[in-house]
């Protein structure tokens, strides 16, 4: 093989590699936090409406969520009463079958989540925000509730993610917080002695 022969095998082997590596880093990678409210008048009265928001962190679009899932396991503890999806998205309530939990599949073919971009989904369940917010499954003890899964395109056989959606942070919270920023400093002034 002649040098010039060597050099072009070498350099096509180069171009595949970097192809073949940018590839694979490309990823499925997400975050999501969940907030619910009561539901104060209409026919949902004392139930309550939660929202997710699910926001692409990684290189590659989502096109589903499967909410309170992974293969095998649903964690929410009753069936939601309905589900919400954005434009472009359909939603998909798997009952409790068997006692062993549900959850929501959040799917599209026209309106992906692009990296960095967030969306909106939403349902309405008969489950106490401390019972959708659990970090252990009734049904799956250890599980949070929050775990699903995010893929790429339809399921399981596109890349994908397993995420724990997490309850949002409330008001009072962000106060608490605040309010201990306001006095640290002051904290630390009155322990320093002054020589």
């Amino acid at each position: 093989m002649t040098h010039k022969a060597k050099w072009i095998a070498l350099t096509a082997c180069g171009i595949l590699a970097m192809a073949t590596s940018s590839k694979l880093m490309a990823s499925v990678s997400a975050t999501g936090t969940i907030s619910g409210m009561p539901i104060s008048s209409g026919t949902d009265t004392g139930d309550y409406n939660y929202t997710i928001d699910l926001t692409n962190t990684g290189s590659q679009s989502i096109d589903f969520l499967w909410f309170a899932w992974t293969p095998g396991q649903d964690y929410l503890y009753s069936t939601p009463l309905s589900a919400s999806a954005p434009t472009g998205w359909t939603a998909n309530i798997l009952p409790v079958g068997g006692g062993s939990g549900a959850s929501i599949q959040f799917s599209s073919t026209s309106m992906s989540i692009a990296s960095g971009n967030s969306l909106d989904f939403s349902f309405i369940s008969a489950d106490t925000p401390s019972m959708v917010y659990s970090d252990s499954s009734y049904w799956f003890p250890g599980t949070p509730v929050g775990t699903s899964v995010v893929y790429n395109g339809p399921a399981f056989s596109t890349p994908s993610d397993m995420i724990v959606v997490t309850p949002t942070p409330e008001p009072a919270s962000f106060a608490l917080l605040g309010l201990a920023a306001a006095v640290l400093p002051f904290r630390w002034l009155t322990r320093r002695t002054f020589v």
